[in-house]
């Protein structure tokens, strides 16, 4: 049959909007989208990539007859078509966003119980475009918690190498799941907790053999850490990778949360992320006033780590004591619409497949290319769309970027540490 089962937990709600911004289902377009981004953060790292150019058109070859690419023409020849295998959803909740989940999942005030919070930790997550003025923003609904099946029909004159009968495709499909279901999600907000999904039982198989290279879903952080690095070559790549993948420089931390269910956990984690980046905020700030008084920055913010562009806003802010509103992207944001995702994910991850078990955050950050020497930064003040400045990045400008990201990771309260190998952290903050 060489099909796939796996049964699947949504333990955060999850933003799947359509034309409309409205969740509607779980769509199938949404897991295949995440599988192919897992798929080549796990890929890079067996690809040669002494030759970054090589490595990544072969890995785009591999990518499209294994997942699928519009019909086109290659060399001559048409290419492209359907991928390896077939999916299907069975059991999702098609219920969208209800009051009673809304009322579980508001952010609320600290000691309110009625009022929503304009910023907590479950809003600071949920960003400005999902969450606006103490509101989720218009038409924006999610999909709660539920459990669903989804299953990978694989077909055999194309997906599977029959003659040698290795199942490759299979068994890369089942550790790309495996990933997701452990350390990532699906839809909006997904790098920052929501959406997070995780396997109820072990994925079935039922085809040809595959020599048990199916990864059991983790039942503790050491099964986490053990199973992970046996999906990873032991010579990591030690460049950054051209996108977001796992390299030597990948570290995946994690964080205890004793009787907490995911919307406290998700709070929790909300509010420490807040915190931190306020403080980085402030470090920031002497190097935002001097473009707000029209003295050139000389730096980036180390805020900026974590995704471009992003928004200051000053009180007082230039000569006059007037408010500024500074904006932080690549100089060609508003021609191509150029950005940079955070290299810091989060997930809420529970270790069985009880629906109030409680729930761990485990924090993935996977540095990449970043900002490369003699890229622009664009300081924008947004009131005065004239006034502007830009920052060309220098060499080793990156490298001083990545160390608020880092120590961030290296500071969580009741920590462990998943990769590079498992360990208990610090307690402190």
């Amino acid at each position: 049959m060489n099909r796939l089962i796996a049964s699947l937990s949504l333990v955060t709600p999850a933003f799947l909007g359509g034309a409309d911004q409205g969740a509607q289902e779980i769509r199938l377009t949404a897991f295949k989208s995440a599988l192919r981004w897992w798929w080549r953060a796990l890929q890079w790292a067996h690809t040669d990539s002494t030759d970054p150019l090589k490595a990544r058109n072969d890995l785009w070859h591999r990518e499209m007859a294994l997942f699928g690419s519009a019909a086109r023409e290659d060399d001559g020849r048409m290419a492209g078509g359907q991928g390896a295998f077939l999916m299907r959803l069975d059991g999702a909740s098609q219920s969208t966003w209800h009051a009673e989940c809304a009322e579980t999942w508001m952010p609320r005030q600290q000691g309110k119980d009625t009022k929503p919070a304009q910023t907590s930790g479950r809003a600071y997550l949920l960003g400005q475009g999902l969450w606006q003025n103490g509101k989720f923003a218009p038409n924006r609904t999610a999909l709660p918690p539920s459990k669903f099946t989804l299953e990978f029909l694989f077909k055999p004159a194309k997906g599977l190498n029959t003659g040698a009968n290795t199942g490759q495709e299979v068994v890369q499909i089942a550790q790309s799941l495996w990933l997701l279901c452990h350390f990532g999600g699906i839809g909006a907000r997904s790098r920052r907790g929501w959406g997070s999904v995780v396997l109820d039982d072990a994925m079935h198989w039922d085809g040809i053999d595959v020599n048990g290279q199916i990864p059991l879903p983790a039942r503790s952080p050491q099964e986490m850490s053990q199973t992970l690095l046996s999906l990873l070559p032991k010579n990591m790549p030690t460049e950054l990778p051209p996108f977001t993948a796992f390299s030597a420089r990948t570290l995946i931390n994690g964080r205890q949360f004793s009787n907490m269910e995911a919307p406290n956990a998700l709070e929790a984690i909300g509010n420490d992320f807040l915190v931190w980046r306020k403080d980085i905020s402030k470090l920031d700030a002497p190097l935002v006033k001097n473009f707000a008084k029209k003295i050139h920055p000389g730096a980036l913010p180390k805020r900026a780590i974590f995704g471009l562009p992003h928004n200051y806003f000053l009180i007082n802010g230039d000569d006059n004591g007037k408010e500024v509103s500074v904006t932080l992207a690549p100089s060609n944001t508003l021609d191509t619409g150029a950005r940079r995702a955070s290299p810091l994910l989060m997930h809420m991850h529970r270790w069985d497949a009880s629906p109030s078990a409680a729930c761990s955050a485990i924090y993935s950050l996977m540095p990449a290319i970043f900002l490369s020497p003699g890229e622009k930064v664009r300081y924008d003040r947004v009131t005065q769309p004239g006034s502007r400045l830009q920052l060309t990045v220098t060499p080793g400008a990156e490298e001083q970027l990545w160390e608020p990201a880092n120590r961030f990771m290296e500071c969580l309260k009741d920590g462990f540490n998943i990769y590079p190998s498992f360990s208990k952290l610090g307690m402190s903050k």
